[in-house]
């Protein structure tokens, strides 16, 4: 369904967000009326719909009578399943309610075949906005009106673009799973397996062809002109979540800024002041982008494509990194390495963060290393060569210490091991060989050394912030959230306050360590990557555990990490570990039923007690304890003295826990419609056009400053990624609360009458009442907001825009 053109009530007449409320569950003993005036032809009304945030399901019958005659000119009955929750929809038709003169209309809404539950209503104004209509609930008047649209040029279509789109992939997995009746299945698997690198990159070709990406872009509709555009404002599958707002709110605009200045080497369209592109967007077309490859796209293809290309090559790439990494910990035990390539890369850590470079960069990394060192033939050593150099490249340059520093001494294990493990191959090295690896080294430290050097200007300015500059930890009270790998798998499908701080790894805590230790006790400890691991994991596990000295925190570097985010990187060696554990049980005399039991029974009893103080509702806890009994099984399974049938099955299902909890965190969208097919972001972009060095804010809301960049609108207050200290002095010259702005910041920018005031709501969040008299000192130029402004005219802004509930103001230079 796609609405050319819907006019709301009022001169154009829009119901104001703000003061409403709802009318209440529609059901078959309610009836809602809204009367209101047509002057000329249209094709239905659009309402503002409310679901409570849940799917709902029953029929919905929507009618409209010409007062004056009785006469129905328009009667339809809809499922409510189709409504989405806090977004308009049409009640439409193609075919034009003939209207030649101003006329009275109503329209009828009632329910049919409601199912219990929480039920569909339609949001309506508290007091009355809409003075040529009446709001009536079972005859009785109501105050307010409801918040609804007449709808003009309206087609009605079936979506075939996402309908496509879904059956390409719905055909793809059923096309996978239907050649299992036909082929043997080992041969089949062992096919996938030879040919897994061309298999990839041909998933990878098809995903940047579609424009899929599994960006929460969509969530745009919620809060710009909601329900217009093209169907592709929506996600072909899955939800998009506003937790990460991190990802849609700031990097996804930040990433668009880039194109508007054809990747050049400053950007002034972020917080409209220049500043180099690569702080600015982290996007710059030089040699140093060499050091973020899955950014290549955006440089080939542009931002559609782009961004397209960046989660494609994350997510196809990354399993496969992790799982190579876990072929070469297992000695090549595949089924094994799918059960820990999934649990790593699909966990719900990795996936409510939106995939983290440490991981993919640093598997590839040591991946690449270990085949560069056993590799006899120039042309695949050139190729993992220039691997190692940009995968530790991307590594370095990814800046963020917390995450970067616990896990470089993961990677530092493995690199020790697999020199150990590979001398024979390293003795039999002649000159040109080490010539050939001191070149690629010296063709990382060049990346790495240039991209530093065009990013100094944001170090230097982000460590003399008050945030997030400064910090020290020494550790402590985080080694808890281990046992989480239990709830983190209900986070896709329950409300939790910050899913994404509760991601952690399926890695089975404390069953791993027991396993690890049990398997090291019957190799009599003669496995040298176990005793790799197992340093790092006690550095790290007291780290979590206890404050360190803080001679020693510093020494070993873990100050610059905070507790709880050491203990993300430990729950990923806790994975490597509990795979190297099983790849020796392989060898050894296994657990006897009984005390793989008992174990099981330990581990998963404290992750249950762990979850259970997250459950407040009776689905949770019965989800959860379905997954603690399957998870026990598992556990049994994985270590005792059962046949092999049972164990690979074991792996199997983990593998599938993983990989279908982990996919269902992110939704899968196409292009970004979300953002560019809005009637907005059209104006927005003519006025560009037209006026491209022109300055901007976003008022009374903190998504429309970073809307407008991801437009091409050069923003003071789109999201401060450092502090724009030139905005700033010009309120405070004397720098009297410079704690409040010099900071890492969304900035909520509200005109008012009363004198300029800035506060500080959260350690990210400023709220600034801007005085009208105040725009002058920053040769602000247009004014995009979300509400009417009541004192636009008096104070010199003109409206230039206005529609479906977004007001661009052109500001009067003349009156300052």
């Amino acid at each position: 369904m796609i609405q050319k053109s819907v006019v709301r009530s009022g001169e154009s007449e829009i119901i104001q967000s703000q003061n409403v409320t709802n009318a209440g569950k529609i059901n078959s003993r309610v009836l809602i009326s809204q009367s209101f005036e047509a002057a000329e032809p249209f094709q239905g009304v659009a309402f503002l719909m409310g679901t409570f945030g849940e799917k709902q399901h029953g029929i919905l019958q929507v009618k409209i009578i010409e007062q004056q005659t009785g006469k129905t000119v328009f009667n339809k009955s809809y499922n409510t399943s189709t409504f989405e929750d806090n977004k308009y929809f049409c009640f439409a038709s193609e075919q034009e309610i003939d209207v030649h003169e101003p006329t009275m209309y109503e329209v009828l809404i009632t329910g049919k075949l409601v199912q219990p539950g929480l039920g569909t209503t339609i949001w309506c104004s508290e007091d009355d906005q809409y003075e040529k209509g009446i709001l009536k609930i079972n005859g009785e008047e109501q105050s307010g009106d409801l918040c609804f649209g007449i709808v003009h040029d309206y087609k009605e279509t079936m979506g075939w673009g996402i309908f496509a789109r879904r059956c390409e992939i719905i055909l793809l997995i059923a096309f996978f799973f239907v050649l299992h009746c036909f082929i043997d299945i080992k041969k089949l698997y062992e096919f996938v397996y030879q040919n897994r690198v061309w298999i990839a990159i041909a998933l990878f070709i098809f995903c940047v062809a579609n424009k899929f990406n599994g960006s929460s872009v969509s969530q745009y509709d919620n809060y710009i002109q909601p329900g217009e555009g093209s169907e592709y404002v929506s996600p072909l599958f899955g939800t998009s979540r506003s937790i990460r707002s991190d990802e849609w709110l700031v990097s996804v605009p930040r990433s668009l800024s880039a194109e508007y200045t054809d990747y050049g080497k400053m950007n002034d369209i972020v917080r409209a002041t220049e500043t180099t592109n690569l702080s600015a967007s982290g996007l710059y077309l030089n040699y140093s982008a060499l050091a973020k490859p899955a950014d290549w796209g955006y440089y080939l293809f542009g931002s559609e494509y782009g961004i397209s290309f960046v989660w494609s090559f994350r997510m196809i790439f990354g399993f496969l990194f992790s799982f190579e990494l876990c072929m070469i910990i297992s000695k090549k035990k595949k089924l094994l390495s799918v059960m820990g390539g999934t649990v790593i890369w699909f966990s719900s850590f990795n996936m409510w963060w939106s995939t983290v470079t440490w991981l993919i960069a640093g598997q590839a990394a040591i991946v690449f290393f270990y085949y560069f060192v056993r590799e006899k033939r120039l042309a695949k050593r050139l190729f993992f060569g220039a691997g190692i150099a940009i995968s530790a490249a991307n590594f370095v340059v990814d800046l963020y210490p917390a995450w970067q520093v616990p896990a470089g001494y993961v990677y530092l294990a493995l690199l020790i091991w697999i020199i150990i493990d590979n001398r024979d191959c390293l003795k039999n090295y002649r000159i040109k060989d080490w010539m050939l690896a001191g070149g690629f080294f010296v063709f990382m430290i060049s990346i790495i050394g240039m991209y530093l050097y065009n990013y100094m200007d944001y170090m230097t300015a982000i460590m003399n912030t008050v945030y997030p500059g400064g910090r020290t930890y020494y550790g402590g009270f985080s080694i808890d959230k281990l046992c989480g790998y239990l709830i983190s798998l209900t986070t896709p499908y329950t409300d939790f306050t910050n899913p994404s701080e509760m991601g952690c790894f399926y890695g089975l805590f404390p069953f791993s360590v027991i396993v690890f230790a049990y398997a090291l006790i019957q190799k009599k400890g003669k496995n040298l990557l176990m005793w790799c691991l197992l340093i790092p994991a006690v550095i790290m596990g007291f780290y979590c555990i206890i404050p360190l000295p803080h001679t020693i925190a510093k020494l070993t570097l873990l100050t610059f990490s905070m507790p709880k985010r050491v203990v993300d990187v430990l729950g990923y060696l806790n994975v490597l570990m509990l795979v190297a554990a099983l790849s020796e049980l392989r060898e050894v005399k296994r657990m006897k039923l009984p005390v793989g039991i008992i174990f099981a029974g330990i581990s998963t009893g404290m992750a249950f007690v762990y979850a259970y103080g997250y459950c407040d509702r009776k689905i949770k806890l019965a989800f959860l304890m379905i997954i603690t009994l399957l998870t026990f099984i598992l556990e049994i399974c994985l270590v005792s003295d059962v046949n092999w049938q049972k164990k690979n099955a074991s792996q199997a299902v983990i593998a599938g826990i993983a990989v279908i909890t982990g996919l269902s965190v992110n939704p899968l969208t196409c292009g970004l419609d979300a953002i560019y097919s809005k009637p907005v972001a059209k104006e927005i972009k003519k006025i560009v056009e037209n006026n491209p060095k022109a300055k901007w804010i976003g008022v009374d809301s903190i998504i429309t400053p970073d809307y407008l960049i991801a437009c091409g609108a050069r923003t003071y207050n789109s999201t401060n990624y450092i502090p724009n200290m030139e905005f700033w002095e010009k309120l405070d010259p004397l720098k009297k609360n410079e704690e409040v702005y010099n900071r890492y910041a969304h900035i909520c920018i509200t005109l008012t009458e009363e004198e300029t005031e800035a506060e500080l709501v959260n350690t990210d969040y400023i709220q600034l009442d801007l005085n009208y008299e105040d725009l002058s000192k920053f040769d602000v130029d247009y004014i995009l907001s979300v509400d009417e402004l009541k004192s636009a005219d008096e104070n010199g802004l003109h409206n230039v825009y206005s529609e479906y509930g977004m007001y661009i103001y052109e500001i009067s230079k003349k009156n300052y």
